[in-house]
């Protein structure tokens, strides 16, 4: 159960560095699980874990250190059918360790695909 708070950022993290893997925008590793703390993070927000100003503070510490790129709506398709093949989805649910505060985490939080396309549209905002 706890060890399941370290997949913060690596749902969306690992959608997207599967596939950018082998383009010419392939990320490292650290790289996409930042890019999917910043999505997770506003997926956090949505579900009122956190609030406007801890999601400011955790972008800016990320995108500071590890910058930021854009999503293209092709890619978010892309994503949206990784996330369905994610080993945290159970019986069609996606199931996400999201940031409660920060330095606190909530795992198994259900998130729909309504809000993934809501958090990766406010990520392509800030890129």
């Amino acid at each position: 159960g706890i060890r399941k708070i370290l997949n913060f950022g690596h749902s969306i993290g690992h959608a997207i560095e599967s596939l950018l893997l082998g383009s010419e925008n392939e990320l490292l590793h650290g790289e996409a699980i930042a890019i999917g703390m910043m999505i997770e993070a506003h997926l956090a927000l949505q579900k009122k874990l956190i609030t406007k100003k801890e999601l400011d503070e955790i972008i800016s510490v990320l995108k500071t250190n590890f910058g930021a790129q854009q999503i293209h709506l092709l890619d978010q398709i892309s994503i949206l059918e990784l996330l369905k093949n994610d080993k945290k989805t159970s019986k069609n649910k996606l199931k996400f360790a999201l940031v409660a505060k920060i330095g606190s985490c909530k795992f198994d939080v259900d998130v729909t695909e309504v809000q993934i396309r809501k958090a990766l549209q406010f990520y392509n905002t800030i890129a």
